[in-house]
């Protein structure tokens, strides 16, 4: 990745990291969106949030092929700029303001300006790299505070993170309680070659989710694992030291359509972590 792609907007980056710490507490978040009875899903809402610095930039490619395959179904996409994309934009950007909107649309299905029981219950999968990966976790937040959506469509069923970054904003990944499951893939050691080693404050590492105990929450962490092997969307073996920012989604995909296939599974009894430290 050149320098060049990663610092277009370095000085608002490093202003808005400084501005990141203050974020804001948990008191006033929804209560578990579990308890409220909720009918079967009878379709998916799937939104995908990309990295910095927009949908063309090549750091982002993975993630764009990933989004693009034809396994990931109810799409949401991002038509802002006069070309669509299955992929949105929120790098430097509020989530509530850039891309809720969207998601909240895709729900509301009737168009009466409220989520109900009137419209149809949709599985929330919601996919995020890199930035979008942060504000991928502030999306399911902000849906389980919409007064305008009742209490049982409020649940996210897949939170699907891939190396998740952002400065100084680890509190940013506390995981909300709608979210009925919880994945990440990422890289906690980068190596030499990491294509963000050039970005400001780079070399990247993947942040850990914050998910509260007994969730159904996982954290794959490929530095965990040095010599692998795992196998990438194009039947490609790396080892575990070899994974780098970019190439998370690459690795990743065959999980992610894994999770993305599955039905939805029981809490378990235990967070299962597993961190390197």
């Amino acid at each position: 990745m050149k320098a060049s792609v990663f610092g277009l907007r370095a000085g608002a980056l490093m202003l808005w990291g400084v501005a990141a710490c203050a974020e804001p507490g948990s008191a006033h978040e929804a209560g578990r969106v579990s308890e409220a009875p909720r009918p079967a899903s009878t379709c998916d809402v799937t939104i995908c949030l990309t990295g910095a610095i927009d949908q063309t930039s090549g750091s982002n490619s993975g993630f764009e092929a990933l989004c693009g395959r034809d396994e990931l179904v109810g799409v949401v996409e991002d038509c802002d700029s006069g070309t669509c994309y299955r992929t949105h934009d929120s790098f430097m950007r509020s989530p509530e303001g850039a891309v809720y909107p969207k998601l909240f649309a895709a729900l509301d299905r009737d168009g009466d300006g409220d989520v109900d029981a009137d419209d149809p219950f949709c599985d929330v999968n919601i996919l995020g790299f890199s930035w979008g990966g942060v504000n991928a976790v502030e999306l399911a937040r902000v849906l389980s505070r919409d007064g305008r959506v009742s209490r049982a469509q409020r649940r996210v069923a897949r939170l699907l993170l891939m190396d998740p970054y952002q400065p100084m904003a680890a509190a940013k990944m506390r995981v909300p309680e709608n979210v009925a499951r919880t994945r990440v893939w990422r890289h906690s050691k980068p190596n030499p070659r990491d294509c963000s080693r050039v970005a400001p404050l780079g070399p990247y590492a993947g942040m850990a989710p914050l998910c509260a105990a007994g969730s159904d929450c996982e954290d794959l962490d490929y530095s965990a694992t040095p010599s692998g092997p795992f196998v990438d969307t194009y039947g490609r073996t790396w080892r575990g030291d070899e994974v780098g920012h970019c190439s998370v989604p690459l690795v990743a995909t065959p999980g992610v359509l894994r999770e993305l296939e599955s039905g939805a599974a029981p809490a378990r009894a235990r967070t299962e972590w597993l961190n390197s430290g």
